[in-house]
């Protein structure tokens, strides 16, 4: 609960100053509320001391931590919902629909959900992808522009939208056009055939999603450490399940598996989308286990001796065999948002919302879900869970096969709010900031520390050196290079034909100050 509530206020603070910084630029009279970010910046960092964030901490800080984490969210949406609140007063439209706010650092899309009472929605008279059920309209929100936002135009539909996908009516087949897909009677994949690259994602005669529960007791530090022994003691989670179809639209396929186990319950919703190969389990927990370690294993037929794990501006490669000492030792890996096993032109990478453990050894992916230690807290993650993790097969490696840009947008859904026709200065797409080359992220949009210009920071993420144009604000009178204190490193550049030409070496960030008009 403690990590969700981490990863949620990490990019929850990454927003505002997005919108905050957006609203002002519009010198509209609205005031960017630097004081407040601050403070969720600092609560948010506090929260990631030891033995806070590791989950090795009292019972009784993580009753703090919990009404802490609770105070940022709350504050950010605030933040957040005025910010847009602004900034859509503004826009120009025609006719009613919804304004989708994307504040990534690049082009996507993505699934949003609003209340209305419209039965379809367009994108300049383009139809799209939707589902509309008790006042809620679901669809895929096309071609979002990168930091910036589009309006959609609601529209009729004179009959029920075609489904993107064909499932049995016990939920054990589905076709997609993305996959070939079966289910046992547990949940697991007994097959997942990748139609594009024409090959089977998982090893022969294996299953996926499979729920693998370990004996967990560490000689010493409970709640610390995981043994390298952990996995003598494995039990897969094979029992019967109830599976029933829940959605088959033209939005998404979700199969609702439920089960039950040892002392605990879990209803998981498996999730195939038509404008994404990422396939998504959504997943509940009752847990109420005790020195038990829960992992999800995906055996992928993809040969490779070293896997790609995510870290902040960055990734790493670990060995995925246990050859020498050194290897063995490293059975258990930190990771951000994803990890990724690629041969040469094809691989598959494992995406999560809120999980920061994984091993990959002999093409076995597995993600680490829960652990019921007791010392020092006797009650450590008992209880209810919710979280998010994905399968992504791709084809090329986790570069070529989007596997960063899909790590940001599953734990980062856009903003979407309805809107009446209106006048307004502003056009119907905007994009605030953005980078023309697809290695390198937009990280951060924020008003300068010191109170003048705009501060945006950006990293390369694919491990190589790039020639890219950052695109500014048309409003913009220079752009200068800064340090990460945001101290001018550079010399001032004037924006020519709406960019400024800049190069970066692997993995490196950097940070430019926007001079507005």
């Amino acid at each position: 609960r403690n990590k969700r509530a981490n990863r949620a206020a990490e990019f929850a603070n990454l927003t505002p100053e997005t919108a905050a910084a957006l609203a002002e630029s519009l010198r509209t009279g609205y005031a960017y509320p630097a004081a407040a970010l601050h403070r969720n910046w600092e609560l948010t960092l506090l929260n990631q001391f030891h033995d806070i964030l590791p989950g090795s901490a009292l019972g009784e800080v993580y009753a703090v931590s919990q009404q802490q984490y609770g105070e940022i969210l709350a504050s950010d949406a605030r933040i957040t919902d005025d910010a847009l609140h602004t900034v859509t007063a503004l826009i120009k439209t025609d006719r009613p629909g919804v304004v989708v706010f994307n504040q990534l650092g690049f082009a996507r899309d993505t699934v949003v959900r609003v209340a209305c009472g419209a039965a379809g929605i367009t994108d300049g008279g383009h139809p799209l992808p939707c589902h509309a059920e008790n006042g809620m309209l679901t669809f895929v929100a096309q071609n979002l522009p990168a930091k910036g936002w589009r309006h959609y135009r609601f529209a009729g539909c004179a009959s029920a939208p075609v489904p993107f996908a064909q499932v049995s009516e016990d939920g054990r087949r589905i076709t997609t056009p993305f996959y070939e897909a079966e289910l046992d009677a547990c949940g697991a994949f007994t097959r997942l055939y990748d139609i594009a690259a024409r090959r089977e994602v998982l090893k022969p005669g294996a299953r996926g999603n499979v729920f693998q529960m370990f004996e967990d007791r560490p000689d010493n530090y409970d709640a610390w450490n995981l043994e390298q022994y952990y996995s003598e003691h494995m039990w897969e989670l094979d029992g019967p399940a109830e599976l029933s179809v829940e959605e088959n639209s033209a939005v998404r396929c979700c199969v609702l598996v439920k089960r039950a186990f040892s002392r605990s319950a879990m209803e998981q919703r498996i999730v195939f989308y038509p404008h994404t190969r990422r396939i998504d389990f959504i997943t509940h927990v009752d847990w109420h286990e005790e020195h038990a370690l829960l992992k999800a294993a995906f055996p992928v037929d993809v040969y490779a001796t070293r896997a790609r794990y995510d870290i902040q501006f960055g990734s790493i490669e670990r060995d995925t065999h246990r050859n020498t000492s050194w290897d063995a030792a490293r059975f258990e890996v930190c990771a951000h948002k994803w990890a990724d096993l690629s041969e040469a032109g094809y691989g598959v990478a494992l995406l999560n919302d809120c999980k920061y453990g994984c091993d990959i050894h002999d093409g076995v992916m597995r993600l680490s879900l829960l652990r019921a230690p007791t010392h020092p807290n006797p009650n450590a993650d008992r209880g209810a869970h919710t979280f998010t993790y994905a399968l992504l097969p791709h084809e090329g490696d986790y570069r070529t096969g989007g596997v960063v840009r899909e790590g940001y947008a599953l734990n980062c859904p856009a903003y979407a709010r309805p809107l009446a026709a209106q006048d307004g200065p502003l056009p119907e797409s905007y994009s605030f900031v953005s980078v023309d080359a697809p290695g390198v992220v937009v990280e951060a949009v924020k008003r300068a520390e010191d109170g003048n210009g705009i501060i945006v920071r950006l990293y390369e993420a694919w491990g190589m050196r790039t020639r890219a144009v950052l695109s500014v604000p048309g409003s913009t009178r220079a752009v200068t290079p800064c340090t990460a204190m945001e101290d001018a490193c550079g010399e001032a550049a004037v924006p020519e034909n709406g960019g400024i030409p800049f190069q970066i070496r692997p993995f490196e960030f950097k940070t430019f100050r926007i001079e507005l008009a």
